[in-house]
């Protein structure tokens, strides 16, 4: 991936007029001048004769996300965000503490420009997914004193139908012809399947006893959850057809996995502190990695080359980035703000969390 500056860079304090572009490997850059490639510390970008603008340093990739304007945007907390069938839905709600519930989904064409939609029944919105022509939407917690289904479908992300399952969940993905949706309450484990998002299917696994599934994802022909809370040793499990599971990862009896996702052929794990990170081309072998700041990562996407991740808690640069998903680099953020979902379309990145929506586009 490469990045052409056309002005003055900054190097560790020193101006080089006559550079042709800076090139990002993993999240190293270097300078390409005539006597050869210099690694660089720190880019900046001078625009005017008295103004610079720092791009990137080493550890920290500085990109320009930008915090927009949505409806209701002083009491909801929006949980997970996709991007399909030409545009992006948002689900969340107010949380079951609020005195006044409030229960929402939200679409945009551009991430930009939001319509907020009633969401139906009165639940907290986890996850999001889309397949078979429909987006699917599963819910985490209910309103008090209500018996409430905990899945809800639609055909345009607008109006939404209710469906019959009281089985609390807290992510929902599609591959293989196949709704898969995980969660569970306390340290009891979950896993519903459904061909359409309508009729749904409990699965029974040995690696449910003792562990609460955050988070899963499709890719290479496999199903992938991560264990959130939990005292079972099985803090990842795999299946080929969402009905048979097989634990993967060794043993990790006090880890704590928020999210996971598949891109460029990499299945991609987070969680909570500086070595919460986990990658594996197959699901099978896993291989820890660093993260770019201890935080509580919640959501990763892939889109246009690039993995980012965001995070509900943790310091102020509740975002990171990588080019690989092996080396991770910190974003710089306009707001200080628990983030909880991102999702990539039309050449940007959308970020979804308590109260706000952000963007940057690439």
């Amino acid at each position: 991936m490469r990045f052409r500056i056309r002005g003055r860079i900054r190097c560790m304090g020193i101006k080089i007029k006559n550079a042709s572009s800076v090139t990002k490997e993993g999240i190293d850059f270097g300078v390409e001048t005539a006597s050869g490639r210099k690694d660089l510390r720190a880019v900046r970008y001078q625009d005017t004769a008295s103004s610079d603008r720092l791009v990137w340093e080493r550890n920290s990739v500085i990109y320009d996300w930008n915090v927009v304007t949505i409806p209701e945007s002083t009491t909801l907390a929006w949980q997970d965000i996709i991007y399909a069938n030409n545009r992006f839905v948002a689900v969340g709600g107010t949380g079951m503490s609020s005195s006044a519930y409030v229960y929402r989904a939200m679409t945009s064409a551009d991430g930009t420009n939001w319509a907020l939609h009633t969401a139906i029944p009165d639940c907290l919105w986890s996850s999001v997914a889309y397949g078979n022509n429909t987006f699917v939407a599963v819910a985490s917690s209910v309103a008090p004193s209500k018996n409430q289904n905990t899945v809800m479908t639609s055909l345009d992300g607008i109006t939404w139908t209710s469906r019959s399952s009281n089985i609390l969940c807290s992510s929902i993905c599609y591959g293989n012809g196949l709704f898969v949706a995980v969660g569970g309450s306390g340290t009891s484990g979950v896993i519903q399947t459904s061909p359409n998002g309508i009729n749904w299917t409990t699965r029974a696994t040995s690696q449910s006893t003792g562990a609460n599934w955050y988070s899963v994802a499709y890719g290479n022909g496999l199903f992938c959850a991560v264990r959130g809370l939990g005292t079972n040793s099985s803090a990842i499990i795999t299946s080929p057809d969402g009905i048979t599971w097989t634990t993967r990862g060794g043993s990790d009896s006090s880890g704590r996995w928020e999210t996971i996702t598949y891109g460029n052929g990499l299945f991609v794990a987070a969680g909570i502190g500086s070595s919460r990170v986990r990658t594996s081309p197959d699901g099978i072998t896993w291989t820890t990695r660093t993260s770019a700041s201890t935080a509580t990562w919640t959501d990763i996407v892939w889109g246009n080359g690039l993995y980012v991740a965001v995070a509900r808690a943790g310091t102020d640069d509740r975002a990171m980035i990588s080019s690989n998903g092996i080396q991770w680099g910190k974003q710089t953020i306009p707001i200080s703000n628990p983030w909880y979902g991102v999702a990539y379309g039309r050449n940007k990145f959308v970020a979804v969390g308590a109260n706000r929506v952000m963007t940057f586009a690439i």
